[in-house]
């Protein structure tokens, strides 16, 4: 059982390291647990009127289609100067390739509470005999 023990133990630790590197490299994090977007851009006004009145395309000189974005918010000046570029197969294969890690890191997060259950089992069992 303490081999068991040992083995369970150094199973967590490397998904640990795995998780860590894992969450380094991906920068969406927040995006997998539904936690409230960390980095906003607030934006000071004087009056109510201005509230009204204000127009994020207008202020951040981009078209409408990319003031959602919260990343490569081109200006106009640049939309003009180089063409538009369609969505390609790479942008593609770059989107299922975030997913699939994204997917692992979920998948090595539930095996390390996986591991820590069977590693709390064997402890009890221990401490009984």
């Amino acid at each position: 059982r303490t081999q068991d023990l040992n083995y369970i133990h150094m199973k967590k630790k490397v998904e640990d390291t795995k998780i860590e590197k894992l969450q380094g490299s991906l920068h969406c994090i927040s995006a997998l647990v539904d936690a409230p977007k960390q980095n906003t851009h607030t934006i000071f006004l004087d009056s109510d009127e201005d509230l009204d009145e204000f127009d994020a395309a207008k202020h951040f000189d981009t078209v409408p289609e990319l003031v959602q974005r919260s990343h490569n918010r081109p200006k106009r000046s640049q939309l003009e100067e180089s063409p538009a570029q369609p969505e390609t197969k790479s942008n593609d294969r770059l989107q299922r390739a975030r997913e699939a890690q994204y997917r692992e890191l979920l998948q090595r997060v539930e095996r390390k509470k996986k591991l820590d259950d069977a590693m709390q089992g064997l402890q009890t069992q221990r401490n009984l005999m």
